[in-house]
This record gives C-alpha cells, structure tokens and sequence, in this order.
C-alpha cells in the first residue's frame, strides 16, 4: 500500500463541551448483496466498511447537535464530515451479529462510547495536525476505495469477469481492511495506552491460524504503530507469513515493500513491489512507474 504522504492542515470547528457525561450506545444494521464475483470475505470486509461508516455518522451528527460548532465559514455537512473523520481516529466498532447465506452478508454493530469523552478527544485530536491529516487522506482513500470497488463491480456484473478484473477487484476491498485497521492504529499513536490494543487482531489468527488475510491484517496494525524495530520486527514476520500462506498475495507484497522502504531496505522493498505489482496492485504499480521502473 503506497504511504500516506503528510501535510498540515487546519480544522476549522470548535467543540463547545457541556459538563455532564453518560455513556451511548449506537447501533446500526447492513446487509450486503454480494455479486458473482465477492467471496465471503469480500462481502464481510465491505459490510462491515458499511456499518462502520453508518455509526461514525450517526456519532458525528449526534455531537455536532448536541456540543455545537463556532464555525462560520463551513456548512452544517462538512462540520459533521470533520467530526466524523476525527471520531473515526478515537472510536472503533465492534460487530455484536453476523450471517452469511453465500449471497448476502449481514452485519450488525455497536459502538459505546461516551460522546462528552469522545468530543473532548476529538479535540486534542484536532490539535495534532499530522494525525488529524492523517485521518483525513485515510478517509479521502476510503471513499476512492469504494468508488473503484463500485466501478469494478458493475464492470463484473456486466461479464467482464475475466481472472485479472477479479484479482484488481479483490485487492481494492482488501484496502478498506487495511483503511480501518491504520484507523484504529492511529489511535494509540496519538493517545497511547494499550486497552489490549492487539487482541482484535490476535483473535482472528487463533480461529484460523491458515488465514493470510488476518496475519496481513496484524502485520499491517504492528506498521501503524510508528519507527519502532520492535513492531517492524512483528510486522514484517506477520507479512512473511501472509505470503507463505498465500504466494498470490499482492496487498501483502506491496504492505511489506512499504515496510522495508520505511526502514530503508531498498532492494527489498523493490522486489516485495515488483512481486504485487505483477500480481496486478495498482498502487505497487503505479509506484514503479513514478521511478521509472519495470515489472
């Protein structure tokens, strides 16, 4: 996955806080309609990108209503757009049901949270520009996701389900997973603290230790939490083994070539690039490119 290049920004809207606190829960409900091309952990991953931007939303718009803003140059919808990019970075949502028919996926999922806490950690968020711009290119990459996700689809729908078209498809909806995951990541980087910060990714492994997808998913957690050897360390064995459980694996490649570039392992990195790239990850591609190199 190509590294978020950084800029400063300026939020815009302050929070007014009331002095009471009491404990919500929000809970919202998708059911996703898979196409002839989604897998289960395809429909899974875009369900549950769904019902955790519904919940964000519906957090984002209680908070704006309740704490206000003094802004004067920003419409209603994008104070409640910044609030919930910000909230995005300091709740997560947990799935509380789900099925699977082989043709829909549905989900249903909570979120509990303190909204005078979370408003209030929304702003010290606001207040570190590097992570709140953060947030926000992962936001503006989400909604890029789900745009190419929804070309592809219609694409497919439409007979062009040819074996290339599937592995472009697959690898766009495993870049929500990825999204989130530095999402949740980013909340520790900012506020530290561990609140058993690995378990949600430890869990999924000890179910089906065969998973290359959920040791991608850990490894990719492990790189979010910043220039440690430790979690590099952690990540780069987890994206080893993502690539030994499945050698077709492009998002794991291309996740391991941002690792050893971070950590100044060219040659690795451009290997690990080449290899995604050939597997069809565009991003890889594109990268490549930029350098005037093949695959």
């Amino acid at each position: 996955m190509a590294r978020v290049i950084i800029a400063i920004g300026v939020f815009l809207f302050s929070l007014s806080l009331p002095a009471y606190a009491a404990m919500q829960t929000f809970t919202k409900e998708y059911e996703y309609r898979a196409s002839d091309a989604d897998s289960k952990i395809t429909s899974r991953a875009i369900a549950l990108n769904e019902v955790t931007t519904l919940l964000l939303k519906e957090i984002g718009v209680y908070i704006q209503s309740q704490f206000g803003d003094k802004s004067s140059n920003k419409s209603p919808d994008e104070v409640i757009w910044e609030i919930t990019t910000l909230t995005a970075g300091v709740v997560s949502a947990n799935v509380i049901d789900e099925k699977w028919d082989g043709k829909t996926y549905w989900l249903k999922a909570e979120i509990k949270a303190d909204p005078d806490e979370v408003a209030k950690k929304v702003e010290e968020l606001r207040g570190d520009k590097q992570k709140s711009k953060e947030l926000e290119d992962l936001r503006k990459r989400q909604d890029e996701s789900n745009k190419e996700i929804a070309r592809l689809r219609k694409e497919l729908d439409s007979g062009k389900a040819d074996k290339d078209k599937i592995a472009e498809y697959n690898t766009a909806v495993e870049s929500l997973s990825v999204g989130d995951l530095l999402k949740k990541g980013a909340v520790f980087l900012v506020f530290g603290g561990d609140r058993d910060t690995v378990s949600p990714y430890n869990e999924p492994i000890e179910f089906d230790p065969k998973s290359a997808a959920d040791y991608n998913n850990r490894g990719s957690f492990y790189h979010s939490r910043g220039n440690n050897f430790t979690f590099y360390t952690l990540a780069r064995k987890d994206f080893d083994k993502a690539i030994e459980l499945d050698p077709k694996f492009a998002l794991a490649y291309n996740n391991r070539g941002t690792l050893y570039l971070k950590f100044g392992k060219h040659q690795e990195a451009m290997g690990d690039f080449r290899a995604a790239a050939r597997l069809g990850h565009k991003g890889a591609q594109d990268y490549l490119r930029s350098k005037g190199e093949s695959w």
